[in-house]
């Protein structure tokens, strides 16, 4: 059967709509990104229920006119993330499935178009989501014209599903939670539906789901913000004028209507900005609310750079906020959307890399979750010498009203993260909030870095050119101290060739860590058989009471190159 009429695609569209309707609660279960607020199935089921609905008791002549209801009801009712993605899918697939009786060919051609409709319609698309299933799924269809629609089909469920499980590897958040994508699995539960209802494997006439309404919310937040817009504006001109109030912004088209998804804290913003743009024709708004939760009365943040490992965080509760790094003009979250690994060996091929402050939207999402549950917080962020994140955070904060402690660990890296770490510590041990403050305002700190290209710390403003050259003249591998008295990075010791600043670097350490009993942390831009030299070393040497390992942020790493690493130091006795 190579030819589908209008009651055939009924039945298939039916089918991948009450399948994955019935499948949400795993679909909420696995939802991590872009934001962990369990409801990508209930948005994706709220979406298609309305094309089940709108298409169950109606008759249809052609092919043409059933796709369009679809399309049209999917566009309407269209909510979160996942379903104005998955509208824009049917948007894009009703302009190509023209004819009264579809062929293989034409359903074919239509899954890869639609594929690139839905992408330019992203301001920034991630692969490792649906993307990446709709990209695969439309490659496939075009090897596969001249079958019949049931082995287009399983084949299209084979790929899809071998697609789904490639975004476990592709999002480092994904990877650490160990799920695939939330939505990449909707679209594969579509088409696995289409397959069960063609082979008389499912019951289309009974279905049980009642949508939750949406509603607007008065509390302070980041805010999933839907709005249907009738205007002759550009998509490009919209995306410009709302990009300041928010992120995760899809525009999406149907007719003479297009549908705005932002996640912002200003939704009323939004709305006005629209509103001088065209008239609305429909808005909502729901407050993301995020699903874990912690049993410490004190709130703790901290910023990427601060390089303590996630699973470690995880475990301590504790809520990280990811800098941005820039690749090909493309701002990705750290070890959310793009891996420390990766960054590393684009610096290793000498690739344009540079990082950037975290999105606005992800504090605010954070302050307003922890908010809830807690009455102070702690955030603690890498020094102001370094970087803007620490003015950022206080601003948002001082924004939303939150009472926030603010913290300049005056530090970067580990030598940042071993000072949250011990506030943590103190904190579960009962020790008051202030003397905690205390502590880790006059707690002693050690920085060594060993650098031996000064070549990226010069592009990022961190080096005088002048330098730069003199270090590499003379073979020299620099090791770096940091003050936040000073400039902040500043230059400690310098020797001649690898060998011998290794061994000045031990020296280094052994004199100033000769007293006390410290927590040592060793970040590294890759691994590289030095960095269990120094860790034997430091244990044989020096009184540790723990040592943590962590590949170091986007944020360092551009700046520091791919082969540098720093031991960070902090006396706790």
């Amino acid at each position: 059967m190579s030819e589908i009429s209008a009651d055939l695609f009924k039945i298939l569209l039916l089918g991948g709509s009450k399948w994955v309707i019935e499948n949400r609660e795993e679909l909420n279960r696995i939802n991590r990104f872009p934001v962990a607020d369990s409801d990508t199935g209930t948005n994706l089921s709220t979406t298609l229920f309305a094309v089940y609905q709108s298409i169950l008791n109606r008759n249809f002549s052609t092919t043409k006119e059933l796709i369009k209801e679809a399309a049209k009801q999917a566009f309407i009712n269209a909510r979160g993330n996942s379903g104005v993605i998955i509208s824009q899918y049917f948007s894009a697939l009703s302009k190509y499935l023209k004819k009264e009786y579809l062929e293989i060919k034409d359903l074919a051609v239509s899954f890869k178009k639609a594929y690139h409709e839905v992408l330019d319609s992203m301001e920034n698309p991630i692969e490792g989501t649906i993307l990446t299933v709709m990209k695969d799924i439309g490659n496939e269809a075009e090897k596969l014209h001249n079958i019949g629609i049931r082995e287009f089909l399983s084949k299209l469920v084979e790929k899809a599903k071998i697609s789904m499980e490639r975004t476990r590897e592709m999002l480092p958040v994904l990877k650490r939670e160990g799920v695939v994508d939330s939505g990449a699995k909707g679209l594969v539960l579509f088409l696995e539906g289409m397959k069960l209802a063609l082979e008389n494997k499912i019951d289309l006439h009974r279905i049980d789901f009642n949508p939750m309404s949406t509603s607007d919310s008065n509390e302070s937040g980041l805010y999933c913000t839907v709005i249907t817009i009738k205007t002759r504006a550009k998509q490009e001109e919209i995306s410009r004028r709302i990009a300041i109030y928010g992120n995760s912004i899809i525009i999406s088209g149907f007719e003479n209507l297009l549908k705005v998804h932002i996640h912002t804290s200003s939704p009323e913003k939004v709305r006005e900005t629209l509103s001088s743009m065209g008239e609305i024709i429909s808005s909502s708004q729901e407050l993301i609310i995020e699903t874990e939760d912690s049993e410490r009365e004190i709130g703790i943040i901290v910023d990427s750079a601060l390089d303590i490992p996630r699973d470690l965080a995880k475990k301590l509760k504790i809520e990280v906020i990811p800098l941005g790094v820039i690749i090909d003009g493309k701002i990705l979250k750290d070890q959310e959307e793009i891996s420390r690994e990766i960054i590393a060996s684009k610096l290793i091929e000498k690739k344009e890399v540079s990082s950037s402050l975290p999105a606005p939207s992800d504090f605010i999402r954070t302050y307003s979750k922890l908010k809830r549950r807690h009455e102070i917080l702690l955030s603690f962020h890498l020094s102001h010498k370094v970087s803007g994140t620490y003015n950022l955070s206080k601003s948002i904060a001082r924004k939303l009203g939150i009472n926030a402690h603010v913290i300049d660990t005056k530090n970067f890296s580990l030598g940042g993260g071993l000072k949250a770490l011990y506030a943590v510590e103190l904190i579960d041990k009962g020790v008051s909030l202030n003397n905690v403050l205390k502590i880790i305002n006059e707690i002693e700190s050690h920085t060594f870095v060993l650098v031996d290209d000064l070549t990226y710390g010069i592009k990022g403003g961190r080096v005088k050119p002048w330098k730069g050259k003199l270090q590499k003249y003379l073979g020299l591998g620099i090791i770096m101290g940091f003050s936040d008295k000073k400039e902040g990075l500043y230059l400690k010791a310098a020797a001649p060739g690898k060998t011998l600043s290794l061994k000045l670097l031990k020296r280094k350490i052994i004199k100033e860590l000769s007293r006390g009993t410290y927590d040592i942390g060793i970040a590294f831009t890759r691994e590289d058989p030095i960095i269990e030299n120094i860790e034997n070393f430091l244990r044989e040497n020096v009184k540790v009471r723990k040592l943590i390992k962590s590949i170091t942020s986007p944020a360092i790493m551009v700046h520091a190159g791919p082969s540098a690493f720093g031991v960070f130091a902090i006396r706790i006795d």
